[in-house]
Protein backbone atom coordinates (compact mmCIF):
# COMPACT_ATOMS: atom_id res chain seq x y z
CA UNK A 1 0.00 0.00 0.00
CA UNK A 2 2.87 2.44 0.64
CA UNK A 3 4.54 1.72 -2.35
CA UNK A 4 1.18 2.17 -4.57
CA UNK A 5 0.76 5.66 -2.51
CA UNK A 6 4.04 6.34 -3.77
CA UNK A 7 3.94 5.71 -6.81
CA UNK A 8 0.21 7.69 -7.33
CA UNK A 9 2.22 11.01 -6.12
CA UNK A 10 4.95 10.27 -8.11
CA UNK A 11 2.63 10.02 -11.60
CA UNK A 12 0.43 12.94 -10.09
CA UNK A 13 3.44 15.31 -9.80
CA UNK A 14 4.82 14.32 -13.49
CA UNK A 15 1.33 15.04 -15.07
CA UNK A 16 1.74 18.09 -12.94
CA UNK A 17 5.60 19.53 -14.83
CA UNK A 18 3.85 18.27 -18.17
CA UNK A 19 0.96 20.56 -18.04
CA UNK A 20 3.15 23.19 -16.71
CA UNK A 21 5.81 22.77 -19.32
CA UNK A 22 2.90 23.27 -22.41
CA UNK A 23 1.48 26.09 -20.38
CA UNK A 24 5.43 27.62 -20.35
CA UNK A 25 5.97 27.08 -23.84
CA UNK A 26 2.78 28.62 -24.96
CA UNK A 27 3.37 31.73 -23.01
CA UNK A 28 6.91 31.83 -24.92
CA UNK A 29 5.49 31.32 -28.25
CA UNK A 30 7.08 27.91 -28.98
CA UNK A 31 5.99 25.72 -30.90
CA UNK A 32 3.69 23.02 -29.23
CA UNK A 33 2.45 19.75 -31.01
CA UNK A 34 -0.70 19.38 -29.92
CA UNK A 35 -2.10 15.52 -30.40
CA UNK A 36 -5.60 15.95 -32.34
CA UNK A 37 -7.73 12.79 -32.85
CA UNK A 38 -7.55 11.09 -35.94
CA UNK A 39 -11.32 11.47 -38.10
CA UNK A 40 -12.02 12.04 -41.66
CA UNK A 41 -14.00 14.98 -40.58
CA UNK A 42 -12.99 18.54 -40.15
CA UNK A 43 -12.01 19.00 -36.20
CA UNK A 44 -12.23 22.57 -34.98
CA UNK A 45 -10.00 23.58 -33.11
CA UNK A 46 -10.71 25.22 -29.38
CA UNK A 47 -11.07 29.02 -29.38
CA UNK A 48 -7.99 29.47 -27.46
CA UNK A 49 -5.81 27.73 -30.16
CA UNK A 50 -7.05 28.86 -33.20
CA UNK A 51 -4.45 31.38 -33.20
CA UNK A 52 -1.63 29.12 -32.79
CA UNK A 53 -1.93 28.00 -35.82
CA UNK A 54 -2.39 30.54 -38.83
CA UNK A 55 -3.59 30.20 -42.23
CA UNK A 56 -0.39 30.78 -44.13
CA UNK A 57 1.59 30.15 -41.19
CA UNK A 58 3.39 34.33 -41.69
CA UNK A 59 2.93 37.41 -40.79
CA UNK A 60 -0.14 39.59 -42.93
CA UNK A 61 1.21 40.76 -46.44
CA UNK A 62 0.58 44.21 -47.14
CA UNK A 63 -1.09 45.36 -50.42
CA UNK A 64 1.19 47.18 -53.08
CA UNK A 65 0.20 50.25 -54.68
CA UNK A 66 0.32 51.07 -58.22
CA UNK A 67 -1.01 47.90 -59.11
CA UNK A 68 -4.02 46.64 -61.30
CA UNK A 69 -6.94 46.57 -58.93
CA UNK A 70 -10.38 44.30 -59.13
CA UNK A 71 -12.58 44.79 -62.08
CA UNK A 72 -15.69 42.82 -59.53
CA UNK A 73 -16.53 43.52 -55.98
CA UNK A 74 -14.66 40.49 -54.06
CA UNK A 75 -16.86 41.07 -51.14
CA UNK A 76 -19.87 40.35 -53.52
CA UNK A 77 -18.02 36.98 -54.26
CA UNK A 78 -18.59 33.49 -52.58
CA UNK A 79 -15.20 32.05 -52.72
CA UNK A 80 -14.57 28.25 -52.12
CA UNK A 81 -12.81 27.01 -49.48
CA UNK A 82 -10.19 29.63 -49.23
CA UNK A 83 -10.80 33.49 -49.10
CA UNK A 84 -8.45 34.63 -51.12
CA UNK A 85 -10.55 37.76 -52.19
CA UNK A 86 -9.07 38.96 -48.81
CA UNK A 87 -5.55 38.41 -49.48
CA UNK A 88 -3.23 41.44 -50.40
CA UNK A 89 -2.69 42.01 -54.25
CA UNK A 90 0.94 42.23 -54.54
CA UNK A 91 1.60 41.20 -58.03
CA UNK A 92 0.14 43.27 -60.97
CA UNK A 93 -1.66 41.77 -63.89
CA UNK A 94 -3.04 44.69 -66.02
CA UNK A 95 -5.49 42.36 -68.04
CA UNK A 96 -6.24 38.65 -69.00
CA UNK A 97 -6.21 37.64 -72.69
CA UNK A 98 -8.41 34.29 -73.87
CA UNK A 99 -8.15 33.13 -77.40
CA UNK A 100 -6.10 30.54 -79.27
CA UNK A 101 -7.36 27.88 -76.36
CA UNK A 102 -4.84 29.21 -73.83
CA UNK A 103 -6.11 31.78 -71.20
CA UNK A 104 -3.33 33.83 -70.27
CA UNK A 105 -2.31 35.68 -67.30
CA UNK A 106 1.22 37.29 -67.17
CA UNK A 107 1.54 39.20 -63.73
CA UNK A 108 4.79 40.42 -62.35
CA UNK A 109 5.62 37.90 -59.87
CA UNK A 110 5.13 35.22 -61.88
CA UNK A 111 8.42 32.68 -61.14
CA UNK A 112 9.01 35.29 -57.53
CA UNK A 113 6.36 33.90 -55.07
CA UNK A 114 7.56 30.82 -52.77
CA UNK A 115 7.64 27.41 -53.98
CA UNK A 116 5.37 24.98 -52.25
CA UNK A 117 7.40 21.39 -51.13
CA UNK A 118 5.38 19.67 -54.09
CA UNK A 119 6.58 21.98 -56.28
CA UNK A 120 4.00 24.39 -57.24
CA UNK A 121 3.77 28.14 -56.56
CA UNK A 122 0.54 29.13 -57.80
CA UNK A 123 -3.27 28.82 -58.55
CA UNK A 124 -5.58 30.43 -61.30
CA UNK A 125 -9.28 31.31 -60.06
CA UNK A 126 -12.09 32.23 -61.66
CA UNK A 127 -15.45 34.31 -60.40
CA UNK A 128 -18.77 33.08 -62.74
CA UNK A 129 -22.06 34.33 -62.06
CA UNK A 130 -24.20 30.86 -61.34
CA UNK A 131 -27.68 31.38 -60.70
CA UNK A 132 -27.41 35.12 -59.58
CA UNK A 133 -24.63 34.17 -57.68
CA UNK A 134 -20.93 35.27 -57.80
CA UNK A 135 -18.85 32.10 -57.07
CA UNK A 136 -15.03 31.66 -57.27
CA UNK A 137 -12.71 28.42 -57.45
CA UNK A 138 -9.17 27.65 -58.20
CA UNK A 139 -8.99 25.58 -61.69
CA UNK A 140 -5.30 24.47 -62.21
CA UNK A 141 -2.07 24.44 -60.48
CA UNK A 142 0.76 26.31 -61.52
CA UNK A 143 4.34 25.91 -61.73
CA UNK A 144 6.88 28.46 -60.99
CA UNK A 145 6.71 31.03 -64.14
CA UNK A 146 3.89 29.60 -65.84
CA UNK A 147 1.45 32.33 -67.17
CA UNK A 148 -0.88 30.29 -68.89
CA UNK A 149 -3.58 27.18 -68.88
CA UNK A 150 -5.75 25.78 -71.82
CA UNK A 151 -9.48 27.30 -72.06
CA UNK A 152 -11.04 23.67 -71.60
CA UNK A 153 -9.42 23.76 -68.10
CA UNK A 154 -12.03 26.46 -67.03
CA UNK A 155 -14.68 23.98 -66.33
CA UNK A 156 -16.47 22.80 -63.69
CA UNK A 157 -14.77 19.45 -63.78
CA UNK A 158 -11.60 21.65 -62.85
CA UNK A 159 -13.24 23.62 -59.93
CA UNK A 160 -15.27 20.74 -58.69
CA UNK A 161 -17.07 23.19 -55.46
CA UNK A 162 -20.18 24.79 -55.41
CA UNK A 163 -22.10 25.91 -58.43
CA UNK A 164 -19.02 25.72 -60.24
CA UNK A 165 -19.18 22.15 -60.34
CA UNK A 166 -20.10 19.36 -62.86
CA UNK A 167 -21.39 21.17 -65.85
CA UNK A 168 -20.61 24.33 -65.55
CA UNK A 169 -18.28 25.95 -68.23
CA UNK A 170 -18.81 29.37 -69.35
CA UNK A 171 -20.53 29.95 -72.73
CA UNK A 172 -19.50 32.27 -75.45
CA UNK A 173 -20.35 35.57 -74.70
CA UNK A 174 -20.34 35.70 -70.24
CA UNK A 175 -18.45 37.85 -68.34
CA UNK A 176 -16.23 35.97 -65.82
CA UNK A 177 -13.43 37.09 -63.86
CA UNK A 178 -9.97 35.56 -63.75
CA UNK A 179 -7.15 36.00 -61.37
CA UNK A 180 -3.78 34.12 -59.92
CA UNK A 181 -3.05 33.58 -56.24
CA UNK A 182 0.04 32.02 -54.78
CA UNK A 183 -0.99 28.24 -53.72
CA UNK A 184 -4.30 28.15 -52.41
CA UNK A 185 -5.68 24.80 -53.51
CA UNK A 186 -6.26 21.88 -51.27
CA UNK A 187 -4.36 22.37 -48.23
CA UNK A 188 -1.45 23.59 -49.64
CA UNK A 189 -0.50 27.19 -48.57
CA UNK A 190 2.59 29.63 -48.82
CA UNK A 191 1.74 33.29 -48.59
CA UNK A 192 -1.23 35.27 -48.92
CA UNK A 193 -0.98 36.87 -51.82
CA UNK A 194 -2.95 37.33 -55.34
CA UNK A 195 -3.11 39.25 -58.52
CA UNK A 196 -6.38 41.37 -59.02
CA UNK A 197 -9.18 40.05 -60.95
CA UNK A 198 -9.47 41.33 -64.55
CA UNK A 199 -12.73 40.98 -66.62
CA UNK A 200 -12.58 38.84 -69.43
CA UNK A 201 -15.91 37.70 -71.87
CA UNK A 202 -15.91 34.03 -72.82
CA UNK A 203 -15.00 34.12 -76.46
Amino acid sequence: MIASSKLRRLMMAAGIGMMAGILLSLGSGCNVTVPWPSTDTETTLPVAFTNLFPATGGAETKPETGLAQDDVDVSKVKFWYVPVGSWAITSDLPAVHVGGGKVRFKHSKAGTWPRHKDGFEANPWVIAMVDGELQAASFEWLRPGTIERPMKTVNGAHCGVGKLNRDWAPKSGETVYIGVAACSRGNRRTVAERTAFKRVVWP
